[in-house]
């Protein structure tokens, strides 16, 4: 799963922010050094011996100093940042647990059709509109797709975007090469890992 960011450097900011997974976590670590060193520079700036007291005043009689300038930038950097990383990880888990919901209602369709007939459909059978609407009645179609997937279609092999529905035994047709006496259902999760539901047989 993706790495946490409890706790921002020394400015102890709590963040607990899930990084998105095409974030490397080094271009956050980075900014927050950067803001570390701004601040420092004004800070050793306004020391003692420092930039002169009168100078100083009139450069604020016109408005905000560079250096002060330099750290509302980077807090807004660092803040917007933080608000992309926020969002990514919200909308993602809504995405994983959409996938998860999707799987459990596939299986317990699947499961009441075995139930009736004594075996499971085939992938086949599955992805056929035509025979879900007499074998599947009121199954939502939306179940089938992938919250990120182009289309409404169940794949054999676990893989992104997709959900995958791999029968066994692998030939098994429900005719002259067998009947598909057991199946797994996998969804592939955009925080890391799968989620899997197999048959109850």
């Amino acid at each position: 799963p993706p790495p946490k960011v409890l706790m921002l450097n020394r400015f102890n900011l709590p963040a607990t922010v899930s990084l998105y997974p095409q974030v490397d976590t080094i271009v956050l670590t980075s900014i927050i050094s950067l803001i570390e060193q701004v601040v420092l520079l004004a800070v050793k700036n306004y020391k003692k011996g420092g930039l002169s007291m009168a100078p100083l005043k009139r450069v604020r009689s016109r408005g905000f100093t560079i250096v002060e300038l330099l750290i509302v930038i980077v807090v807004i950097g660092i803040l917007a940042v933080l608000v992309a990383l926020t969002y990514n990880g919200i909308k993602q888990k809504e995405r994983d647990t959409e996938r998860k919901d999707d799987v459990k209602t596939l299986h317990g369709r699947l499961e009441a059709y075995q139930a009736q007939n004594g075996k499971y459909p085939t992938l086949a059978n599955v992805n056929d509109a035509t025979w879900r609407s007499t074998n599947m009645k009121g199954l939502d179609i939306a179940a089938l797709q992938d919250p990120k997937g182009p289309t409404a279609k169940l794949v054999a092999s676990p893989a992104p975007n997709a959900y995958a529905y791999a029968v066994s035994p692998a030939n098994c047709d429900n005719g002259a090469a067998g009947d598909c006496t057991s199946y797994t259902l996998t969804a592939t999760l955009e925080g890391g890992g799968t989620y899997v539901k197999q048959s109850l047989n």
